[in-house]
């Protein structure tokens, strides 16, 4: 698990609008972060529901976003980039987590 006093001491920097008090926050809630081989795992806790439908697709076409779930099961995990049709389906569960796994 990467956590904000781990990446500070390994000399990342971390943008201020990520960091409240001692933790990895985002505009979705709490944040984490895990390294697994050449793979990033970000987890936000309270993905906004509200405009899931608008913001799953454009995540899912960053650059380096390999893989998009709205829960923490492998099962769940979606190839990306999404469509706005798989988005509105996933979205449309009564779940406020997202799962961004990125290629290192």
């Amino acid at each position: 698990m990467l956590d904000y006093p781990t990446l500070e001491r390994a000399g990342v920097a971390v943008p201020p609008n990520l960091i409240a008090g001692r933790r990895l926050v985002s505009y979705a809630g709490p944040m984490s972060l895990q390294k697994r081989q050449s793979r990033l795992i970000i987890d936000l806790s309270l993905f906004p529901k509200t405009t899931c439908q608008q913001l799953l697709p454009a995540i899912s076409q960053l650059a380096g976003v390999a893989r998009i779930a709205i829960t923490a099961t492998l099962a769940d995990e979606q190839d990306a980039p999404i469509s706005q049709d798989r988005a509105k389906l996933l979205c449309a569960a009564e779940r406020r987590f997202l799962r961004i796994i990125a290629a290192l």
